[in-house]
């Protein structure tokens, strides 16, 4: 399963993307930036050091420390960002290492 959670299989997408965001209703995560990773992911890494310097709060969550996390979102590929206003709601998502330019995009969007 880590495999297939490592491979990055789904392609960025935001609102009107066309593909679902991950549930995150009913879990306890804060607002701003979550970020499903694994320990062992090169391009997780990657994605983390692109959120460096962004305004919102950020929360990582691993799947080797938080398996349940991820699988109560039914998150099946890391690295994956979701970027949530200040009132909960998912204003953006990216599978893979987002890049800089769109990840600021989505946390001025969400009012940051």
């Amino acid at each position: 399963m880590l495999v297939a959670l490592a491979v990055g299989r789904w392609r960025s997408r935001s609102v009107g993307g066309g593909h679902p965001f991950v549930d995150l209703s009913g879990l306890d995560l804060p607002n701003g930036i979550v970020i499903f990773t694994s320990t062992d992911c090169a391009k997780c890494k990657d994605a983390v050091a692109v959120l460096k310097g962004i305004s919102a709060p950020v929360r990582e969550v691993a799947w080797e420390l938080e398996p349940g996390v991820q699988q109560q979102a039914s998150v099946e590929s890391v690295p994956l960002t979701v970027v949530r206003d200040k009132d909960g709601s998912t204003v953006a998502q990216f599978t893979g290492v987002p890049s800089s330019v769109r990840l600021r995009r989505a946390v001025k969007r969400a009012g940051w």
